[in-house]
Parts: structure tokens; sequence; C-alpha cells
């Protein structure tokens, strides 16, 4: 079936960066899904409690980092992210997997590649198979919902040319602005989308604003877009029931203009806090060690020398806030990033030496 739909998908796209990954993914499709059905499958399994998807999240990706495991595709990856989540609509369908198509064009920075977008879109569906077997939660999420996490996952960072622009734009390089990079995944990302049959502003506008909040750097004195979403969600969501919404936050000082929207549309802010949650997942709620290795290839793009525990101190304070926001990413990551930080004080601690 899968098969006969991308090469479906494939005669109805006129775009030839895609020819290539076409040829690459239809390849492998088969032994693809299967061995991602073998690795997804626990999260849809009623028998494996939170704490047994953790770890076995936890298993896979660290196979990956140390090279146990190599990736399959991750068209594979969204054939089972729709079939599992029962995504049934085909003009969503035909989206995520031209995304997912989209996330295969080789990128070859040591953090930002095809293998980042891989665990992205592996955590934004870890999150939402927590959403649909958790009936409690704050918000509800339906078919069309759940498709643009899994293609905001895709395209996040595509063309992403792995330099360090939050240090450029310090440095005063003119060519430089802020969410320069996020802007250029979706510009990238929608030119694919539309061509597969996205013609609906409102939904451009929702992944727009769900990419841009990707962004983890403030500017000028300006919380970072991933800063305001999550200050939105509590918004929208206070941690006490006891609170007020203007009692917890007030909007008008901590969301910019530009993110307004993240205040006037609740769903808008959840989609988007997913996302941005999924991106920092597998660097602060798997192990210390994956949190290790993340950083290294960070350090490693940016040509920097071996980073230091401190350095995963200040990601963990001043990006993540030490705290995961959504019910489903604490339900997922929150224990976990707790034993990071520890773990990365107690370095600290015995002399914060590069690792």
């Amino acid at each position: 079936m899968w098969q006969d739909r991308l090469q479906l998908l494939q005669t109805n796209l006129d775009l030839p960066s895609l020819v290539p990954v076409f040829d690459s993914v239809l390849n492998t499709l088969p032994d693809d899904i299967e061995r991602a059905r073998h690795h997804c499958s626990h999260l849809f399994q009623d028998e494996f409690n939170d704490i047994g998807i953790i770890q076995k999240n936890i298993n896979f990706l660290q196979s990956l980092c140390v090279g146990t495991t190599k990736r399959f595709s991750i068209p594979a990856l969204c054939i089972i992210a729709i079939e599992s989540l029962n995504i049934k609509d085909e003009r969503w369908q035909n989206l995520i997997l031209t995304a997912a198509l989209a996330a295969e064009i080789p990128l070859q920075s040591a953090y930002h590649n095809n293998t980042h977008f891989f665990k992205v879109v592996f955590q934004a569906i870890c999150i939402l198979a927590i959403c649909k077997k958790h009936t409690d939660l704050p918000f509800n999420l339906d078919e069309r919902d759940m498709a643009m996490v899994l293609v905001g996952a895709c395209i996040h960072d595509l063309g992403h040319d792995g330099g360090d622009h939050y240090k450029t734009i310090m440095e005063g390089a003119a060519q430089d602005y802020p969410h320069v990079m996020e802007e250029k995944a979706f510009q990238s990302g929608i030119l694919f989308l539309e061509e597969a049959g996205l013609d609906d502003e409102t939904v451009k506008a929702i992944l727009h604003l769900m990419v841009l909040c990707t962004d983890v750097q403030g500017y000028e004195g300006k919380d970072s877009p991933s800063t305001q979403v999550r200050a939105a969600y509590k918004f929208h969501y206070p941690v006490s029931k006891s609170e007020t919404r203007m009692e917890k936050i007030s909007p008008a000082a901590l969301i910019e203009p530009e993110f307004s929207a993240l205040i006037e549309d609740p769903k808008l802010c959840v989609l988007a806090l997913i996302l941005h949650e999924a991106d920092i997942a597998t660097s602060a709620g798997m192990n210390y060690s994956i949190t290790q290795e993340e950083t290294r290839l960070l350090a490693k793009e940016w040509g920097d020398e071996p980073p230091k525990p401190s350095q995963i101190v200040r990601f963990l304070e001043d990006i993540c806030e030490l705290e995961m926001v959504s019910p489903p990413a604490q339900i997922l990551y929150s224990e976990n990033l707790k034993d990071i930080y520890q773990q990365v004080l107690n370095d600290i601690h015995e002399g914060d030496q590069p690792f």
C-alpha cells in the first residue's frame, strides 16, 4: 500500500530535489516500515505503562547514539505514526509524507542533520502517543492537529547551514536576523507542502508560527520564541487550579506582537509547545549520556572546543527552564531532566572537565 502511495506521490510532485530521495526511500521502504513498527509499537500498546515507554525510548535513542542501531527513513517513521494515530484524511497523509521526504534531503552538519530531524519526529510521535493514551489532559488533539505537529517536526530545520546564528547576530552580522534559520526552514518547507496541495492560508500561518517557536534564542532583550510559547501555555493552563489566568501571567508583558496568536489561540499554543518540546527532548529528557552526545555534536558543528558540563547547565536552566511544560512532555521527560541536571551539577562540582 505505502509503496504505491509514495510512487503516486512521486508522480504528482514536480520537485527535482526529491527525485534522489524518492529513489533511496522506496528502495528500503518495506524493511524500514517493519523496523519502524518494531521500534515504535510500544508507544501504542496498553501493556506498556509510562515508565516502560520511557525506558524503551531511552534504549532506542541510546542505540542510535552509539551506532548499534541504524536509523530507518523518516517517511517510514511517519507511516507508522499515520497508522497508529489514526490519521485517515489522505490530504494530511500526503502532506506528512511530503514533509518527511523533504526531511531526507541530505544535510551534513554534525548536529542539524537528517538524524536530528529523525529524533525530533520520533519525539513528536512519543508526545502524541501520550496525548492519545491519557484522556485527562487539559486539551484534545484532532487529526489535523497531530498532522501539523508531524509536518512541523519534519520541516522545522530544513536547509540549516550549521551556523551559530545567535553568535553572528551578537557580533553584528548584517545578514543575520532573529529566527533566520527557522524562517528559512519554513519557507523551504512550504514550497514542498504547496506542491503537495496545501492551499489553506490558516494552516500555513499556524505552521509558520510553530516553526518559529522552535527558536530558543532571545534577541535585543526579548525572550526567545520558545520561552514565549512556554509562557503562553501557562497563561492558558495555569499550573495551580487556584490561580486565575491573569494572576499567573500578564501576556502583554511577555508575548511579543508577532507571537500574539499564542495568546489568542490556545490550540495553536499547544501545537507550538509540543513541537518545541519534541525539539529539545533528546538533548534534555533522555539520560545524561545522550545529553552529552547531543552537546558534543553541537559543539563540533560550531567548531567549538570540547564542551563542559557547565554548558549543559546553561542549556537546562536558560532554555529548558529546568522543566517540561506540557503534561505529556512532563510524563515522558521531567524525571529524566531532573536526573540529568543533578548529574551535571555533580560533574561541575568535580571540576567541570570537558567531555
